[in-house]
């Protein structure tokens, strides 16, 4: 199961919003479906600590070596669980903060994972999704002028290999259904997406946390980077 958004520049737009978040703090990180650690090795690099939890012991097993590349392996665990089943190996109340990146498309039950990830926070504790957009995908694919698959993808008919699709809105509303309060719906992979030729050149990485931010843009963009916070009756 794949973390990582479309191109590097994109990861950073999640990155600094979640650094930015954190401040100053040491938190304690859940990564659920962090598989081959795109995102726990750079957060433990900033000094917190990451427990992931994914069904690939290939992607653990690399994990691992990233972790201990980057002079991280004590402050990075993993584990080999069914993210179907994902609430048994979660304690309540073990995590500052809990991401949940590009899993929601994959997963039997995505009220399910959402509900443990709840749960595995303290009240205040901060809830990261990123998940695949389907107006974004529909945009991606009438500028490329595959207009029935953009007429498919809308009507939610054509899953593909990229999985489940969502909406903000309809994001947003499955997370308030759990006493998760949004805070933040940006957008990214815009750049990897309609433009993966420049997604690596300079000044892309400024671009695409600006892109982010945008309101517009988050509608269209191929990936939602929503951010909750847990209230205190989930």
């Amino acid at each position: 199961m794949s973390t990582a958004t479309s191109a590097l520049p994109n990861n950073d737009a999640v990155l600094g919003l979640i650094r930015g978040l954190v401040g100053d703090r040491k938190v304690r990180v859940l990564d659920l479906g962090g598989g081959s650690g795109v995102y726990a090795v750079a957060i433990a690099a900033d000094g917190h600590t990451v427990q992931v939890l994914d069904h690939s012991n290939d992607a653990l097993a690399t994990l691992a070596r990233r972790a201990e590349s980057a002079g991280v392996g004590d402050r990075v665990t993993g584990r080999n669980v069914d993210l179907d089943n994902v609430r048994e190996p979660i304690e309540v109340d073990s995590a500052d903060i809990v991401l949940c990146h590009r899993v929601l498309e994959f997963v039997g039950s995505p009220q399910d994972i959402l509900s443990a990830a709840a749960a595995a926070l303290p009240a205040g504790g901060t809830l990261s999704v990123v998940a695949a957009n389907r107006p974004g995908a529909a945009l991606s694919r009438i500028i490329s002028g595959r207009l029935e698959e953009a007429d498919a993808i809308l009507d939610d008919s054509v899953p593909g290999p990229a999985g489940r699709r969502f909406d903000a809105d309809e994001l947003t509303e499955l997370l308030e259904s759990l006493d998760l309060q949004v805070t933040h719906v940006r957008g990214v992979g815009l750049l990897g997406e309609l433009n993966p030729a420049e997604a690596e050149a300079s000044g892309a990485r400024e671009l695409a946390q600006r892109v982010a931010a945008d309101p517009f843009l988050a509608r269209a963009a191929p990936l939602l980077h929503i951010v909750a916070v847990r209230g205190n009756g989930a």
